[in-house]
């Protein structure tokens, strides 16, 4: 090998280059960006039962808005844009020993429009989160 060579990539190097390279359009073209964006969440602290939290960009300026509905069995939310559309709805699995979510198209809650599912990656998390995000053709929930 030459000065200034690198050598070949190990299977698994590739595969995730080629994620990076290709990346995967979930919920929609208008939610990216070409640049890192700070984004600050801000939850009510009482709100009758609800869960509702808005999303603001650096300058205060709404992004996303997530609401959920009062005196509900299941704990779903909806995400909005700042217009109040709701694009994506959340589902708490409830019973499970990671924190888990499931999020579907729209307002919907059936398995054929689900988009991904989100999961802790440990039952003890105190100062930030790591999650696990799955797209639904992965049933085995391997990570790569």
């Amino acid at each position: 090998m030459a000065t200034g060579q690198h050598p070949d990539p190990a299977p698994g190097e590739m595969a995730a280059n080629a994620a990076l390279e290709s990346p995967v359009m979930v919920i929609g073209q208008e939610f990216v960006t070409q640049h890192p964006v700070d984004l600050e969440m801000m939850q009510k602290t009482f709100s009758l039962g609800m869960n509702d939290c808005k999303v603001t960009d650096e300058d205060g300026n709404l992004i996303f808005q997530v609401k959920s509905k009062i005196a509900t069995v299941r704990d779903i939310r909806y995400l909005q844009d700042a217009y109040g559309n709701i694009f994506v709805s959340l589902k708490h699995k409830l019973m499970t020993a990671h924190g888990r979510w499931e999020v579907f198209r729209g307002e919907s809650i059936e398995q054929k429009d689900l988009l991904f599912s989100v999961k802790q990656s440990s039952v003890f998390q105190l100062v930030s989160s790591k999650l696990h995000v799955f797209l639904p053709s992965n049933t085995t929930e391997k990570r790569s």
